[in-house]
């Protein structure tokens, strides 16, 4: 393991210790600090081929991660800290490691390395901020989810949290950043956000306008990003009628370039012990024969959808399946989960998965893989 790395997991660790006393309910001062956590393993078969089933396209991987979160709460302020530390094997690090230039994911050995590696080091802050109540508004400063939109697979209106499908369930990767809310009555709020670079012209800036009226929640954006020199204005929305309904819609303005539209439309419901979901998008930027990419492109063929679906067999036991697409190309995955709770904080999930190539990519390739992931929360 790298310098860099044994010191940033020791200082994680010292931290965490420092604040177990707290977690476990001993007195302490003002601030008061919270500490919760898993480690999760999972063990996976994977397939990769082209229709044959030769042994050399079967491979097998383990990884096992510890995720940690450290809040602390004072009068007028808090600080949050979220990590995860992951020691992988096989195929499963083979695709970490792959991934690891272009995500937000510190890796041992380096990636510029020749050759996947057979043991995979990772680290990864998911938030890191802190954030202060000034009376009129409140700053939060630092990693953090800055999550604008309303879809969970396709959020166009999303400037800042890029989706991360590197999990078994949909998540938002955060960006390092300064919010500032300011309330504008009980219902309605003013949101500046800055997520500046290196060069500050070339970073992400935004203005969100939110407020609820007549039973729907609906806020209009403002953004520019200086390095693809391109202005968005965006809309969504949320009402829960007799489904819940859901909807994004964006313009993009660039240089030299025709206006690009892009939109979301989806809805939830349940029926019993059943949820459903599902949600269209539309990316102009492909239709209209180019354009920058969003965020959110993971996908960025003309025409997405995503599907999922949840059952719950018992109090302990839970069934999902779930698929996102890129319906032009035809790439994409699907995934049926079981969820069990073993124990008190304790869950198996087994689970099996089909993909059709990356769609970020747009390259085909069948393959598909099994598991068994067991998780302990504390």
């Amino acid at each position: 393991m790298k310098a860099p790395l044994r010191a940033t997991a020791a200082l994680f660790v010292a931290v965490a210790l420092a604040a177990a006393p707290a977690a476990e309910g001993q007195e302490t001062g003002d601030p008061t600090f919270g500490f919760t956590g898993s480690v999760a393993h999972r063990s996976a078969g994977a397939w990769v081929g082209a229709g044959a089933l030769d042994p050399g396209d079967f491979s097998y991987g383990s990884t096992t991660s510890l995720s940690a979160t450290l809040r602390a709460l004072g009068d007028g302020a808090r600080a949050e800290a979220s990590f995860e530390a992951s020691v992988s094997t096989g195929i499963i690090a083979a695709v970490a490691w792959a991934a690891a230039g272009s995500s937000d994911t510190i890796v041992s050995p380096d990636p510029a390395s020749e050759g996947p590696p057979s043991t995979l080091f990772a680290l990864r802050a998911r938030t890191l901020f802190v954030k202060l109540d000034l009376g009129p508004a409140t700053v939060q400063a630092g990693r953090q989810v800055v999550n604008f939109g309303s879809g969970l697979a396709f959020s166009p209106a999303d400037v800042f949290a890029s989706i991360d499908l590197s999990g078994l369930q949909i998540a938002r990767r955060g960006v390092d950043a300064i919010r500032v809310a300011v309330p504008l009555g009980d219902l309605s709020s003013l949101d500046l956000v800055a997520a500046p670079t290196a060069s500050p012209a070339d970073g992400i800036y935004a203005l969100r306008l939110r407020g609820f009226a007549l039973g729907v929640d609906a806020a209009a954006t403002a953004s520019r990003d200086g390095d693809a020199e391109r202005w968005s204005f965006a809309a969504d929305f949320k009402t829960d009628l007799v489904a819940g309904l859901y909807g994004e819609a964006v313009v993009d303005l660039a240089p030299d370039a025709d206006p690009v539209f892009r939109g979301m439309a989806g809805a939830d419901w349940s029926i019993g012990d059943f949820l459903f979901a599902g949600e269209y998008h539309c990316n102009g930027a492909a239709i209209s024969g180019g354009g920058p990419l969003a965020p959110e492109d993971a996908f960025p063929g003309p025409h997405n959808l995503y599907l999922a679906t949840s059952w719950s067999l018992t109090d302990f036991v839970s069934l999902s399946a779930s698929c996102i697409a890129d319906l032009r190309y035809g790439l994409g995955s699907a995934t049926l989960l079981c969820s069990v709770d073993a124990a008190q904080n304790a869950t198996v999930n087994a689970y099996i998965r089909a993909s059709n190539g990356s769609p970020a990519m747009r390259k085909a390739a069948l393959s598909g893989d099994a598991g068994v992931m067991i998780e302990v929360k504390f």
